[in-house]
């Protein structure tokens, strides 16, 4: 009996697309019904409230947490995962205004343009995209199969159909599966209607400075004929307008002296009367501009001040709903691009060796960094960063008394501008210099001068970066595997002192990631043991910001190199990518990363044996005379391992580079 139930429920839920594919939602009842006597919302009108400076300043307020939007790519293929990292990255950065636009009207249709790289691949050029009353949808069965635009003048039927991956289809606010989505400007639309309309806010506005200026003034005039000085006849209707229009210019205002025959002037004038609420127009243009910024999900704090501490100050309820609905907004646009133009990408490029991938949006709270006023970065004067109980492990800035077997005098030295180390001024040791490694017998001495022992290179310095890292069983399991403590990890990845490490275990693949997202620069590390046992490190990631390059990406790899060396990893491993924002094909092979020739693409390998016929490995290239520029020039992407073998050539070649670069960095 429950074999049959568990049966007919298997056969419910495994139908392989929903039964309602055909469901298609009737108009919205909002279009029959005369809405406050305004209106139906529609497309014309869309056009016209982006012309509208509240409109616009909401929805560029809107679309600026957006602008620092990321995403993580997760594969079991870590070339295709950089790859599709990279094709993000080219998609958001070159048409993220276009995509931002789907919000104006409910939804965006864009054909989408390729062009094929150096090394054979599709990739991702740039979107084209079209104004929603020129498109329409191409449906088999209910489903969308491709877009049709219209008014293409080149074309002698005048439509284009784009098919399949080709024409790119957004949607914002989609209900009811509809798939046309609702404009945020519908939201709006009221209050911008009252504001603009006529009889609107603005016309009270316009009328009311009228009345002020020159509407209201009387003027008598006799229902006769004068004879005018040059002997023309004129009527007294005729010489009031005039006598008004001289008003209106604001020049003199000349009134005939003729009387009666009771002494009566014959030509009156009064100037305008004052009317009361004058002072009630402007608050009424307020009230409809915030209420603009309501239907525009924009809180009143985003754009104004608070009393104390700028505008988030106290206020981290209405940042975090402001930046809740953009995360839901950026991601359906990852979801939407993802299946309808990367996967299909993949599959193009990579055919058989297409694995399946996810792409997760970060969330904004993280990725504004400094811009989302300090939020999404832990209080380090707190002593429970982290997690709590034993668990914590923020490293260098911790008001918790450390567990015993670290080695306290170490943690608390601070480190002056050439690297070395001091203890603190309040101190037994007076704020002296100590070497790293100094015994209890030299620590005792207190005379001033200098220490005849040889001061330590900054990149041996241990990092006092700050650890955030919520620990786990499995994370405590794979650390004492790794033969290393939570609180190695900032020196591991060789964060900058000033950092914030935010560390968690990784259940898609059972590795520790580690990363560190600021301004200046952002970064991801991963810890893990391969099959054979060795211990390694993952760099899965390293962007600088252009105003901080210069030693930065040098500073940190070496310490990286040297304290991971001293933890006994075997080697870190990175894809070193080439794209129009990746670099690391270039930069990771002069800082000693390698791979053998034959395990290069076809046409790169087939170039380096013709070029350089002895050489097998990247290191062997850049070996050969001009061969650095040769690689800089032509060279590809490539799975690059840095073996951290004391000696080994990778360090031998990390060694070169940091002392020809030593005046600047050391």
């Amino acid at each position: 009996m429950l074999n049959a139930i568990a049966s007919r429920l298997a056969g419910w839920f495994n139908t392989g697309r929903p039964l309602t594919q055909g469901y298609d939602p009737g108009p919205s009842a909002l279009v029959y019904a005369n809405w406050s006597r305004r209106p139906p919302w529609s497309y014309y009108y869309a056009d016209v409230m982006l012309l509208d400076p509240q409109v616009w300043f909401g929805l560029q307020i809107g679309n600026g947490p957006l602008r620092t939007a990321k995403v993580e790519v997760k594969c079991d293929s870590r070339e295709i995962a950089h790859w599709v990292q990279a094709q993000w990255e080219r998609i958001w950065h070159t048409s993220a205004p276009q995509i931002l636009r789907a919000k104006n009207y409910g939804f965006l249709a864009c054909e989408v343009i390729c062009q094929e790289s150096p090394a054979g691949l599709i990739e991702f050029d740039r979107m084209r995209d079209f104004h929603p009353m020129d498109v329409g949808q191409l449906k088999i069965n209910g489903a969308r199969v491709g877009i049709r635009v219209r008014n293409i003048h080149s074309y002698g039927r005048g439509v284009v159909d784009l098919m399949g991956p080709k024409g790119l289809w957004l949607t914002y606010g989609e209900e009811f599966s509809r798939t046309w989505g609702r404009a945020i400007l519908e939201r709006c639309y009221a209050p911008w209607f009252d504001k603009n309309s006529d009889g609107g806010a603005y016309d009270l506005r316009r009328l009311r400075m009228y009345k002020d200026a020159w509407i209201g003034d009387r003027i008598g005039y006799p229902i006769e004929n004068f004879r005018l000085p040059n002997g023309s006849m004129a009527s007294g209707r005729d010489l009031a307008r005039e006598i008004a229009e001289l008003r209106m210019s604001g020049g003199c205002v000349v009134l005939p002296t003729t009387t009666d025959d009771k002494g009566n002037r014959k030509f009156t004038y009064d100037p305008p009367s004052p009317v009361g609420g004058e002072d009630l127009v402007q608050p009424f243009i307020a009230d409809l501009d915030w209420d603009i910024l309501d239907g525009l999900l924009v809180p009143r704090e985003v754009v104004e001040a608070g009393g104390q501490g700028g505008g988030w100050s106290g206020r981290s309820v209405p940042l975090l709903g402001f930046l809740a609905v953009r995360d839901v907004e950026f991601g359906s646009y990852v979801q939407a691009i993802t299946a309808q133009l990367l996967k299909p990408l993949v599959y193009a490029n990579f055919g058989r060796r297409a694995t399946n991938f996810d792409i997760q949006p970060l969330p904004l709270i993280e990725t504004m960094g400094d811009q989302a006023g300090g939020m999404g970065k832990p209080d380090l004067t707190k002593s429970d960063v982290g997690t709590s109980g034993d668990d914590r492990a923020v490293g260098g800035r911790t008001d918790k008394a450390r567990p015993a077997g670290d080695d306290p005098a170490l943690l608390q030295l601070s480190i002056d501008d050439q690297g070395h180390e001091h203890a603190p001024a309040g101190s037994p040791e007076g704020g002296r210099f100590v070497p790293k490694g100094r015994g209890e017998e030299s620590a005792k001495e207190n005379e001033p001068g200098p220490v005849e022992k040889e001061q330590p290179h900054p990149h041996e310095i241990r990092s006092r970066a700050s650890l955030v890292f919520r620990q786990s069983p499995s994370s405590k399991k794979l650390l004492r595997r790794l033969g290393v403590r939570a609180k190695d990890i900032p020196s591991l990845i060789g964060a900058p002192d000033d950092a914030v490490v935010h560390a968690e275990f990784d259940r898609w693949d059972g590795m520790i990631d580690a990363t560190i997202s600021e301004p200046r620069y952002s970064l991801k590390r991963r810890f893990g043991i391969d099959e054979d046992g060795r211990k390694f490190i993952e760099n899965d990631n390293f962007e600088i910001h252009p105003d901080h390059r210069g030693g930065t990406g040098l500073s940190i790899f070496a310490k990286q190199v040297h304290h991971a060396t001293q933890a006994g990893f075997s080697y870190i491993k990175a894809y070193a990518a080439r794209s129009p924002t990746y670099n690391g094909y270039y930069t990771w092979a002069v800082f000693g990363y390698d791979q053998d020739i034959d395990k290069l693409g076809a046409g790169l390998r087939d170039a380096i044996r013709r070029q350089f016929p002895s050489a097998n490995t990247i290191q062997d290239v850049l070996d050969e005379e001009d061969g650095r520029e040769w690689w800089k020039t032509h060279g590809g992407a490539f799975e690059g391992v840095f073996d951290l073998t004391p000696g080994s050539r990778s360090q031998q070649v990390l060694a070169r580079y940091i002392k020809s670069k030593r005046p600047r960095h050391a």
